[in-house]
């Protein structure tokens, strides 16, 4: 198959670009998952103390994402949640089992919050 080559970053620094006078006009916007937090794009590493409850967070965050918008979870802390979909967690800490009763609990409480019914809890937790 023959196309275009795409120029590797430092083909394109060499070339000149990626020069800091570019960034005055650079796009304003970002595109974000959710709103002002989480990118489309990239990678988010979140740390902090032990036991300061980073994993559950993100779970919520994850089952928020996941979670289709029929379910009516449109927002995540206050933020409009941009876009929607599957989602992978990696986790070094916490066993398969453990996440998945942690995950189940979440998606049972935002099913009783009305916000969404039982069967599309079900269904949102296995895109997570």
């Amino acid at each position: 198959m023959t196309g275009t080559k795409i120029p590797t970053w430092p083909e394109v620094a060499l070339g000149g670009g990626y020069l800091a006078r570019d960034a005055a006009t650079a796009p304003a916007g970002m595109d974000y998952a959710i709103d002002g937090l989480l990118p489309v794009t990239g990678t988010s590493v979140w740390f902090g103390q032990g036991s300061a409850g980073k994993t559950q967070l993100l779970l919520w965050m994850a089952a928020h994402l996941a979670a289709p918008a029929s379910a009516g979870a449109d927002t995540w802390l206050g933020k409009p949640i941009r876009k929607r979909g599957q989602i992978l967690i990696l986790s070094a800490e916490d066993l398969r089992e453990h996440l998945f009763v942690r995950l189940a609990s979440i998606v049972r409480g935002m099913a009783a919050g009305g916000k969404a019914a039982p069967e599309v809890a079900t269904a949102h937790a296995a895109m997570v």
